[in-house]
C-alpha cells in the first residue's frame, strides 16, 4: 500500500493533553479547579469525547485498551463507557443474535467489571483522559441487575373497564381483581362514545371514586342513576411492575420471548447478577438507591475505585426510553399529588391512562376525555407537574450520590417523557441534549440551554451525530454542521455518537461491530480511512468548547415557556434573529432558582443578564409564574407581552386562573411593561431601548454566542453563518457585527489555534464594529481584550485584500491580490489506496485489504467520474501530487499565496515541499502557503480520505453485526445511503498576493 512520505498520524496534529486529575463536584461556570488548558490546546476536561460501545464482556481487553489509546491519539478528551448488548435485546427494531453466553458476559457481572470496566479505566488513566460511566446497559442506561420483584423497579397502572347500562347496577367482583394492589376504583357517565380510536366523553360531574366501597375480597355493589348518555363505566386500576428489561438475560434468550435470539448456548444464571438488567423506578429515592447500591457494591470497587477520583468524570443516563404501557406511575404518587393540589387524582385516572402521557399509546383500553372546555387537560397538567417534581427529586438523589464519590451526574432529562424538561434540567450537574431528538434545530437547543445557564452549569452537553440512514456515509462536514448548530443554540460540549469496539466480535462482518442494525451512524474509529485525520476536527471542536465553557454566557432575551412535551416547536419573526438578538427559554419553575432575580433592570445579572422577558399571547400561565413576572416588572425588568396578554392557564385551579389574569392585567400600566404585536418583534424591542449585545447587519443569518470572562478581562463572541440547505459555493454572506463593548479585538482561529489582532474595525466609546465575510456554515470567534491598548485600525478592507494586519502604531500591511491572476494547479498524479474487505466477510480480524492504483488527471473530478475507470465502489485514501513554479512569470513581487481547495467532501490535508499546511476548514478550504514556497519548482501534495459507504455498498445486504442485518426498524432491508463523490471535486487554485504596507 502507498503512504504519503509526510506523516498522517496524530503527531501532525500537534497537541498534548494536559495531565488529568479528578473533576470534583463543582458543576458551576468558571470552576477554578478544572485545568482548562489554553485555546490552542484545551485540556481533556474541555475536549469532546466519544460514546464508546462495547458489544458485551466477551471482547478482548487488549482491544479495549487499544481503542482508548486510539481515541487519545486523535484528540478526544475522554470516553463514555457504554455496554451495548444489542441495545438491550428488547427492541424489535434491532433483531439479532446473542453470540456469547450472557450468563457469563452480561453487563454488571464480575467479568464485565474486571475485564472491561477496569481495563477501560486503567487505559484512560494511562492516556490522560477522563471516563464517564453509563449507569446501565442497552437503550437507556437506566437498569441494573436486580431481583425480579424488587419494590424499587419501574411501575405501571393496569386498567380494567366494565360498561354498565344507564339506570343499571353492578354487584360482584371488581374487574381485574387480583392483578395487583388496588390503586382506585371509580365510576363515570359516558356522554358520547368514541368510534375506533377516538375518545369517549365523560361527564365531569359524574366522576366518582368508589375505592372505599370495595371489600377485602374485591366485591362491590353499585347502583347507577338514570341520566342522559350512552352508559356508565366502572373502572379499576391496579399497581403492577412493568418488568422492563434493560438487558435481556439468558433465561429470556432461551425462552424466545424477546427479539434477541440465541446465537450461542446460554447457561443457567448463578444469581440475579447473571440474568440481565431491569429498569428502576425513576420517581423515587428508592429507585435511585437500587442503582446506587448496585454500583457501590459491585462496580465501584478494585481498580475502578482506586482510579475513580483521578480519571472519573460523570455517571450518566441516556434519554428516557423506558415507557410504561398505560401511565407513568409510582406507588406514592397519589399521596404526593393530594398534598400538592388538595384533591385526589384517583377519580380522574380514566383520562390519565392511555394515549395522553407522552409516548404511551396503548389501544388495548379506551381513551377518555371530559366534557369540560379543556377536555380535562387541567387534571393531566397537575399529574404531569407531579411527575416533574418527583423526577427532579430522583435526579437530585443521583447527583448527590455522584458528588459523594467525587464525580458528577450527567443525564438527558425529561424530553422523551411528559415532564417539564426546563424544570428538571437544573437538577443535573451536566445536563445533556442530543442532535437527533432536537432535530438539529437551534431554537430547540435554546430551550435546553436557558435553564442550564440560569443554574450556572459549566457544561451543557450534546449527544451528537446520531443521524438516521447514513451509516458509513457520514462526512465530517455533515457532522460539524450538527456541532455548529448546537453551539449556536448554547451547547458547549459534544459527545460523539459513536466509537464502536474495533476488534473481533462473533457473527460480525467486515468492517466490524456496528450498532442499531446500521440504522444510525456512525461507526467511527480506525476502520475509517479518515481516522488519522480526526485530530484536526477534534481540535476545532475542542477550541470552540474552550471558548464556550469560559466565563459566563450573556443572553439578550428570555422567553417564557411552560410545557411538558419538548422540544416545543416555535416560530419567531425573521427580523428577530437577523438583528442579532440572542435568546433562551425559561419555565416559570426556573424563576425559583437563586440567580433568577432582577438588578439594574436585568434578569439574572450574575448569569445571562437578560435585558427583557417576553411572554407570548399563547403561553400557558401558572400562579407562581405570574407572581414572578409581577415581581420582575416592579423591580424594573422590561416585560413584553407579544401579541397580547395570555389567558391560558396551567392546571386545575379556577381561582388561581382568575388571580393570574388580575395579576397580569395589573402590571400593564407600568412604564417598563409593553404590549406589542408578535410581528416585527425586533423593531418593537429596539423602540423600547432593548438592543442586542452583538448587533448584526448582514445579507444572511448569523447566530451569536456571547461569553463574558471578567476574571481575565475578556469578551468572546462566536458567530455562525447558517446556510442550511445551501450547497457550496453558495451560502457565503457579508456584513458587520457591532459588539457593544470596547477593547482590542482579536480573531481566534479554531482550526489552527492561532490568535491574531483584527486590523479592520471601527470603535466608539461603547462598541466595536467589525466587517466580516463568513462562508456558509462557517464559525468565527472574536475575542475582545479589555483594558488593552487598541492599535490603530481601518474601517473596511481595501479591494483585493486577503488579509490585513497591523505593523506598527502608524502602519498596517495588506496581502493584496491586485495584479495577480489565480493559478489552477494541474495536471495531477493520483494514487488511490483502496480499502477493501477480505474475500470472506466474516474473516475479519480488524484488518482491511489495501491496494493501490495510479492515474493522471488533467481535470479534477470525483473518483467515480474518472474516464475509463470503474471506481464507483472504491473507498480509501487518495494521494494527489502536482507542482507549481514560483514565483509566477513576471511576478517577482509575489510575497506568498493562498491555496484554495473549494469545499472538502470529507477530509483533506495539504503538504507543500514536505511541510504540512495548517488544518483546513472543510467549508472554506483555504490556507496561506507563503511560508512554504521556494523559488523554482514546488511540490504540492493533497491527501484525501473518504467514508466507507462506496466500498460497503456492494456488500450492503450481506452486512451483519452480531448476526443482525441492516433493517428498517426490524422490517425489511434498510435502504443504502447514496454513493458519494470521493476525492477532490473542485479545482485547486493558488492565488498569489503581494504584501503592501500602508499608513493609518
Amino acid at each position: 500500500m502507498v503512504r504519503s512520505v509526510y506523516p498522517l498520524t496524530a503527531a501532525a496534529v500537534l497537541f498534548v493533553l494536559p495531565f488529568c486529575h479528578g473533576l470534583g463536584t463543582n458543576d458551576q461556570v468558571n470552576n477554578p479547579k478544572i485545568p482548562y488548558g489554553s485555546f490552542n490546546n484545551p485540556s481533556a476536561y474541555v475536549r469532546p469525547k466519544w460514546r464508546y460501545w462495547i458489544p458485551d464482556a466477551s471482547v478482548d481487553p487488549a482491544g479495549v485498551a487499544n481503542d482508548v489509546a486510539e481515541a487519545a491519539a486523535q484528540g478526544a478528551g475522554g470516553l463514555e463507557l457504554f455496554g451495548y448488548y444489542l441495545y438491550g435485546g428488547t427492541n424489535p427494531a434491532y433483531p439479532a443474535y446473542v453470540p456469547t453466553d450472557w450468563a457469563e458476559y452480561g453487563w454488571g457481572t464480575d467479568v464485565w467489571k474486571t475485564k472491561i470496566q477496569d481495563t477501560a479505566v486503567q487505559a484512560v488513566n494511562d492516556n490522560d483522559l477522563t471516563i464517564d460511566f453509563a449507569l446501565g446497559v442497552g437503550f437507556g442506561g437506566a437498569g441494573v441487575p436486580s431481583e425480579y420483584d424488587d419494590p424499587n423497579l419501574e411501575r405501571d397502572i393496569q386498567p380494567f373497564y366494565l360498561n354498565v347500562s344507564i339506570g343499571g347496577s353492578f354487584n360482584g367482583t371488581l374487574p381485574g381483581w387480583g392483578t395487583g394492589p388496588l390503586i382506585s376504583a371509580s365510576t363515570g357517565l359516558v356522554i358520547s362514545e368514541g368510534v375506533g380510536n377516538a375518545a369517549s366523553v365523560l361527564s365531569t360531574s359524574s366522576l366518582t371514586e368508589v375505592t372505599h366501597q370495595v371489600n377485602a375480597e374485591g366485591q362491590i355493589s353499585l347502583s347507577f342513576p338514570n341520566a342522559t348518555g350512552t352508559h356508565y363505566i366502572l373502572a379499576a386500576y391496579y399497581l403492577i411492575f412493568t418488568h422492563q428489561r434493560e438487558q435481556v438475560g439468558p433465561l429470556d434468550i432461551n425462552s424466545n420471548t424477546f427479539p434477541a435470539k440465541a446465537g450461542a448456548p446460554q447457561s443457567q444464571p448463578a444469581s440475579f447478577r447473571n440474568n440481565g438488567s431491569n429498569v428502576w423506578d425513576h420517581f423515587t429515592v428508592g429507585g435511585a438507591q437500587l442503582a446506587i447500591n448496585y454500583w457501590n457494591k459491585y462496580l465501584f470497587t478494585g481498580t475502578t475505585e482506586k482510579l475513580l477520583k483521578k480519571v472519573g468524570n460523570y455517571v450518566w443516563e441516556d434519554s428516557i426510553e423506558f415507557f410504561p404501557k398505560y401511565a407513568w406511575w409510582t406507588p406514592d404518587l397519589p399521596n404526593i399529588f393530594q398534598q400538592k393540589y388538595g384533591y385526589s387524582i384517583n377519580k380522574y385516572l380514566p383520562i390519565i391512562v392511555r394515549g395522553r402521557v407522552g409516548f404511551v399509546n396503548s389501544f388495548e383500553v379506551p381513551l377518555y376525555i371530559t366534557d369540560q372546555a379543556d377536555t380535562g387537560m387541567s387534571y393531566l397538567e397537575d399529574y404531569r407537574q407531579t411527575l416533574t417534581d418527583m423526577y427532579s427529586t430522583y435526579l437530585q438523589t443521583m447527583g448527590d450520590w455522584a458528588n459523594s464519590l467525587g464525580l458528577q451526574y450527567s443525564a438527558q432529562p425529561s424530553y422523551n417523557a411528559p415532564f417539564d424538561m426546563l424544570a428538571n434540567i437544573p437538577s443535573v450537574n451536566a445536563p445533556e441534549t442530543e442532535t437527533l431528538g432536537f432535530s438539529h434545530n437551534i431554537d430547540n437547543f435554546r430551550q435546553f440551554s436557558g435553564p442550564a445557564n440560569l443554574a450556572g452549569k459549566r457544561v451543557i452537553s450534546s449527544e451528537t451525530g446520531a443521524n438516521f440512514g447514513i451509516a458509513y456515509a457520514e462526512t465530517i462536514p455533515n457532522l460539524l454542521w450538527d456541532v455548529k448548530r448546537a453551539f449556536a443554540g448554547g451547547v458547549n460540549t459534544h459527545v460523539f455518537h459513536g466509537l464502536p469496539y474495533s476488534g473481533y466480535y462473533p457473527n460480525t462482518t467486515w468492517p466490524g461491530f456496528a450498532g442499531f442494525d446500521f440504522e444510525y451512524c456512525e461507526m467511527h474509529g480506525p476502520r475509517q480511512p479518515a481516522w488519522d485525520f480526526y485530530g484536526e476536527f477534534f481540535n476545532y471542536t475542542a477550541r470552540n468548547q474552550w471558548v464556550l465553557q469560559t466565563g459566563t454566557p450573556k443572553v439578550d432575551i428570555a422567553f417564557y415557556l411552560k410545557a411538558v412535551s419538548y422540544p416545543v416547536g416555535t416560530s419567531l419573526p425573521t427580523d428577530f434573529q437577523a438583528s442579532g438578538y440572542t435568546y433562551e427559554y425559561l419555565s416559570p419553575d426556573n424563576f425559583a432558582l437563586p440567580d433568577a432575580h432582577v438588578a439594574n433592570n436585568v434578569l439574572a445579572p450574575e448569569r445571562q443578564a437578560f435585558k427583557a422577558l417576553i411572554v407570548r399571547a399563547n403561553d400557558t400561565m401558572t400562579v407562581d409564574g405570574a407572581k414572578y413576572i409581577e415581581r420582575f416588572a416592579h423591580q424594573g425588568l422590561p416585560v413584553v407581552f407579544a401579541g397580547g396578554v395570555p389567558t391560558q392557564f396551567w392546571g386545575n385551579d379556577p381561582s388561581g386562573a382568575a388571580r393570574v389574569n388580575v395579576t397580569l392585567q395589573s402590571i400593564k400600566s407600568l412604564k417598563n411593561v409593553h404590549t406589542v404585536p408578535i410581528a416585527s418583534l425586533a423593531a418593537s424591542l429596539a423602540s423600547i431601548g432593548v438592543l442586542p449585545r452583538a448587533q448584526i447587519n448582514a445579507n444572511g443569518t448569523w447566530y451569536a454566542q456571547w461569553r463574558e470572562d471578567t476574571a481575565n478581562a475578556m469578551t468572546y463572541v462566536m458567530l455562525y453563518n447558517d446556510a442550511a440547505g445551501i450547497s457550496f459555493p453558495g451560502g457565503s454572506t457579508t456584513g458587520n457585527v457591532t459588539i457593544t463593548t470596547t477593547g482590542a479585538p482579536m480573531l481566534y482561529d479554531a482550526w489552527t489555534g492561532e490568535i491574531t489582532p483584527i486590523a479592520a474595525f471601527t470603535q466608539t466609546s461603547t462598541s466595536i464594529t467589525i466587517p466580516l465575510t463568513i462562508a456558509g456554515n462557517q464559525t468565527v470567534i472574536i475575542g475582545i481584550k479589555h483594558g488593552k491598548a487598541v492599535k490603530p485600525s481601518i474601517a473596511t478592507a481595501p479591494p483585493n485584500a486577503l488579509a490585513i494586519s497591523a505593523v506598527s502604531a502608524s502602519s498596517y500591511s495588506v496581502k493584496s491580490t491586485e495584479g495577480f491572476a489565480p493559478i489552477t494547479l494541474g495536471p495531477w498524479n493520483l494514487t488511490i489506496e483502496a480499502w477493501s474487505p477480505p474475500a470472506d466477510l466474516y474473516a475479519f480480524n480488524g484488518s482491511t485489504i489495501k491496494t493501490n492504483t495510479s492515474y493522471t488527471l488533467d481535470t479534477l473530478v470525483s473518483w467515480r467520474h474518472i474516464p475509463n475507470t470503474n471506481l464507483t465502489n472504491v473507498s480509501g485514501r487518495g494521494y494527489y501530487t502536482t507542482t507549481i513554479l514560483w514565483p509566477p512569470a513576471g511576478k517577482n513581487n509575489a510575497a506568498g499565496a493562498i491555496i484554495d481547495l473549494g469545499s472538502i467532501v470529507h477530509f483533506a490535508r495539504v503538504y507543500v515541499n514536505g511541510a504540512l499546511v495548517p488544518p483546513l476548514d472543510p467549508v472554506l478550504a483555504r490556507a496561506d502557503i507563503g511560508a512554504y514556497l521556494k523559488k523554482g519548482i514546488n511540490n504540492v501534495e493533497v491527501v484525501v480520505a473518504t467514508t466507507l459507504i462506496n466500498v460497503v455498498a456492494p456488500f450492503w445486504s450481506q452486512q451483519r453485526s452480531s448476526g443482525g442485518a441492516p433493517t428498517y426498524f426490524g422490517n425489511g432491508v434498510l435502504g443504502l445511503a447514496p454513493i458519494q463523490d470521493n476525492g477532490l471535486i473542485y479545482p485547486v487554485v493558488v492565488q498569489p498576493y503581494e504584501t503592501i504596507v500602508h499608513g493609518f
